[in-house]
């Protein structure tokens, strides 16, 4: 269970386990999109524009190509330093180009799950879970969550162990319930996986199966399926092994399912050449056994239904060291059907530039069967993957991939290269450079897609820093153009100015402007009066055939003044107007609202404060009034951070003057963190002026 929600939570700890529980109150319902890898680093698009600003959780899936309920590997991205995304689009691009293929042509996605403002009555989201440790052999886990939103109730109970049976020897299991919608939708998940590791063995044995209820959206497991496995190895001297595996994938929405079993023998030759020689077995029903992702897109594989395939075929592979080289090997394998013309060949190689470079080659061709086992498809198809990941310079890197589009059919290919630097061109002044291409070698797609980015820093001068950037995409469904400016100035003892501004073009349709000024005064020899005054602009319009079909513009001017007559009290003063204009389809509406607030604060102690506020929106000029009314009581929890708890006895709600406090009626519990250049280990200096 993975939420980003605003609430409380508890965690204890011992020797032998952990517990957790929480609780939020609040509006939020949790989405998740699965987007195939392009091979490229964006942009990206998730479907909702109301999203939760920080609410996201980005990661690298790569699903296994034959049984795509089964998660090869899973990456945690971290926003800034593997990504960035815009809110008001939904636009996500990633640092570096997420490859649509492995280097073993297993599919990569890219998977989103964020958090949406759906609007309504408030309702509580609560569990709990942990983990305890039985002896020095098992541990145990539990989880129970509970989200009682009106219009998607869902609850998620589940149990886990790990047990140690014997040296190397390991069982895992897990089992889940899911109830989701109004409470008869009922789905049960199990995970059941075995592993031995030794000098002379090395085994898994695993099964997976969900019913096509079962629904948790944190989970990567797509309902519905069934997978059980065994793979293992045994060492039968020093130049020989024997390897084994059996398979079986099932997919219950249209009762596809697919067996493989094989049997080989691995030997150790002279001079590093490795060789390896077996048989394998499949079988394969008319109904399709590829799952179909919720955003549309199928993980692997042809779903159309074909005819049954069973097959029987004998392989071969031989991996070597290029003689003369440590740096360097190189594989081949082939596959030929016994009684018909199925076979597969696959050859590639990896060579280590240097330490902190590496290229890959995959290439891959079959004909009457997809991937290492056989499906219901015909025809031949052919995958391709060659990469780069290497760092250029010091603070750049350098990309490439030529690479199978959308990882799936095979018929069209494209190329992607590109490089990304970081430049420093002079003390305190840098320049970020991006430029990618992608380039169609075959197939339909006829457009090469382009991205540009140029970007520069300075902060050498004392008084003042800038940022600017542009940044520019071509593909075939439009271009997009983004820039921003960032800029602040120390005028004074007291005063600084600071502006941002940001454009987005999309597809020469969608545009958008945001942008911000403010002044800051701050008392810097008595301290007793510190004030911001704040004017920001957004636009959003949209054309069609040229001609505009809807415009938002709004403008916001706010003013914070604090004032602090003695050391235990300190008065607030807030004021804020906005004006809001919105065409759609040459038909307009005119929106106006002013906010005033007032608060007192009251130290009781060295750590604890009380404070009372007061507040009142008008719109529509004076005619709309709401009020709005509250106490809370703060403690200082540590240096420069406090934690207060308050409610509102009557209250209201507006978007845009919610970055001025809370209005809203009831309780909420507010976090404020106070901090300069000292937290980062910098020594507090007077301001000099530069000659």
């Amino acid at each position: 269970f993975d939420r980003s929600l605003t609430g409380l939570l508890q965690h204890v700890e011992s020797k032998r386990g952990v517990a957790d529980a929480f609780a939020s109150r609040g509006r939020l319902h949790q989405a998740t999109e699965e987007l195939p890898a392009r091979g490229l680093s964006g942009p990206y698009f998730i479907a909702s524009g109301a999203t939760v600003e920080n609410s996201e959780r980005v990661e690298i899936v790569t699903r296994d190509r034959n049984q795509p309920a089964v998660i090869i590997d899973r990456k945690v991205m971290v926003r800034f330093q593997d990504y960035t995304i815009e809110p008001s689009t939904g636009r996500l691009v990633f640092r570096v180009a997420v490859p649509s293929l492995d280097e073993n042509l297993n599919p990569v996605f890219v998977r989103v799950s964020y958090e949406i403002e759906q609007g309504g009555p408030q309702f509580m989201t609560y569990g709990a879970g942990g983990a305890y440790r039985v002896g020095s052999n098992l541990e145990v886990g539990a989880l129970a969550a509970r989200d009682e939103n009106p219009l998607d109730r869902q609850s998620l109970v589940g149990g886990s162990f790990t047990a140690m049976l014997g040296d190397g020897t390991y069982l895992v299991g897990e089992a889940a319930h899911t109830t989701s919608g109004d409470l008869d939708r009922d789905g049960n998940a199990f995970r059941l996986e075995l592993r031995h590791r030794s000098a002379r063995a090395n085994a898994r044995v695993y099964a997976l199966r969900g019913d096509s209820t079962f629904d948790n959206r944190s989970s990567t497991f797509i309902g519905g399926r069934a997978e059980y496995g065994a793979r293992g190895s045994v060492v039968i001297d020093a130049e020989t092994r024997l390897l084994g595996e059996g398979l079986r994938t099932e997919d219950d929405r249209t009762g596809g399912r697919r067996d493989v079993a094989g049997l080989s023998i691995e030997r150790a030759l002279s001079h590093g050449l490795i060789a390896e020689v077996g048989y394998r077995w499949a079988d394969q029903t008319a109904a399709p056994v590829t799952p179909v992702l919720p955003s549309g897109g199928a993980v692997a594989g042809n779903a159309g239904e074909q005819a049954p395939i069973a097959s029987q075929t004998a392989r071969a592979r031989l991996t070597a060291r290029v003689p003369g080289s440590t740096r360097t090997s190189v594989f081949a394998e082939y596959e030929s059907g016994l009684g018909n013309d199925a076979h597969r060949g696959t050859i590639g190689g990896d060579y280590r530039l240097f330490d902190r470079a590496r290229l890959y080659a995959r290439h891959e061709w079959v004909g009457g069967q997809d991937g290492t086992f056989a499906t219901a498809g015909e025809g031949d198809r052919q995958r391709t993957v060659l990469g780069i990941d290497a760092d250029y310079l010091r603070n750049g890197q350098l990309f490439s991939e030529y690479r199978a589009r959308d990882a799936i059919d095979g018929r069209d290919a494209e190329a992607s290269i590109g490089l990304r630097n970081r430049w420093p061109i002079a003390r305190g002044l840098m320049a970020n450079t991006s430029f990618e291409r992608v380039s169609p070698l075959s197939g339909t797609t006829s457009t090469a897609s382009v991205a540009v980015t140029g970007a520069l820093e300075y902060t050498a001068n004392p008084l003042w820093k800038g940022t600017a950037r542009l940044e520019w995409r071509t593909s075939p469904t439009g271009d997009d153009y983004l820039g921003s400016l960032g800029y602040v100035r120390k005028l004074s003892n007291d005063w600084t100015l600071l502006g941002r501004s940001l454009w987005d073009q999309l597809n020469s349709t969608d545009r958008r402007e945001h942008s911000q000024i403010g002044l800051a005064w701050r008392e810097t020899d008595r301290n007793r009066v510190n004030a911001l005054f704040r004017l920001e602009s957004v636009l959003d319009k949209t054309d069609a055939d040229g001609q505009p079909t809807s415009r938002s513009q709004s403008s916001l001017a706010a003013a914070l003044v604090n004032v602090q007559p003695s050391p235990g009290l300190t008065f607030s003063a807030r004021y804020a107007a906005k004006l809001s204009v919105d065409t759609r389809d040459e038909l307009s509406a005119r929106t106006t609202a002013q906010l005033v607030m007032g608060r007192a604060t009251f130290d009781l102690s060295r750590r604890m404060d009380f404070g009372l506020m007061a507040s009142v929106l008008a719109s529509d000029g004076l005619s709309r009034r709401n009020y709005g009314t509250g106490a809370e009581f703060g403690f200082i929890a540590m240096r420069n951070l406090r934690i207060a708890a308050g409610y509102n006895l009557f209250g209201f709600t507006d978007q845009d003057f919610k970055s001025l406090g809370n209005t809203q009626r009831g309780p909420y519990v507010d976090l404020g963190f106070k901090f300069d250049e000292s937290l980062f280990g910098e020594p507090r200096t007077p301001l000099t002026r530069s000659p």
